[in-house]
C-alpha cells in the first residue's frame, strides 16, 4: 500500500502498465490465502493484542483476523459477529484494488484530494461500532 501514499510525480502512469497492475489483486489474494489457512479459529487461541492483554477488553480490531478468515469462507454472518468493522474494511479493499487495478491514476488522485476524509471516517465507524458492541455486551467491556 505504500504507492497509495506517493504523490503523481512519484508514480508515473508509464510505472502501472503491463504485469503491475495485477500487484494489487495478488496483494489482496495473499491477505485472503493467508487468512483461510491461519489456525485462527472460532475459538479465541493465544491473545496479541496489546490493549487487550493490558485492559481485558476488546479493541476496535480484536476479531479482526477471525472475521477476515470468516468471510473468505463465505461466512458472513460470522464475520460479522466477529469484527463487523472488518467486514466494512474488506470490502473496501476488493473496491480499492479493482480500481487501482482498472484505473491507477484515478485511484492516486482521489487518495491523494480525499485520503484524510476517507481515514478519519474509517476511524469514526471504527469506534462508533466498537463503543455500540461495548454497550450492548456483544464484546467484554475494558477495565
Amino acid at each position: 500500500m505504500r504507492h497509495l501514499l506517493l504523490s503523481k510525480a512519484d508514480l508515473p502512469a508509464s510505472s502501472w502498465v503491463g504485469p503491475r497492475r495485477a500487484l494489487p489483486f495478488a496483494a489482496l489474494a495473499g491477505v485472503c490465502v493467508v487468512a483461510a489457512l491461519s489456525p485462527a479459529g472460532d475459538s479465541e487461541g493465544q491473545v496479541l493484542c496489546p490493549y487487550r492483554l493490558a485492559t481485558g477488553g476488546w479493541c476496535p480490531g480484536c476479531g479482526g483476523t477471525r472475521a477476515i478468515r470468516s468471510m473468505v469462507r463465505t461466512d458472513l454472518t460470522q464475520a460479522l459477529s466477529l469484527n463487523p468493522w472488518a467486514v466494512l474494511v474488506m470490502a473496501q479493499a476488493v473496491v480499492v484494488t479493482g480500481w487501482i487495478a482498472a484505473a491507477p491514476q484515478t485511484a492516486l488522485s482521489f487518495w491523494q484530494r480525499h485520503k484524510d476524509v476517507v481515514l478519519v471516517g474509517n476511524i469514526a465507524v471504527a469506534v462508533s461500532i466498537w463503543a455500540v458492541r461495548i454497550w450492548s455486551g456483544a464484546i467484554p467491556t475494558p477495565f
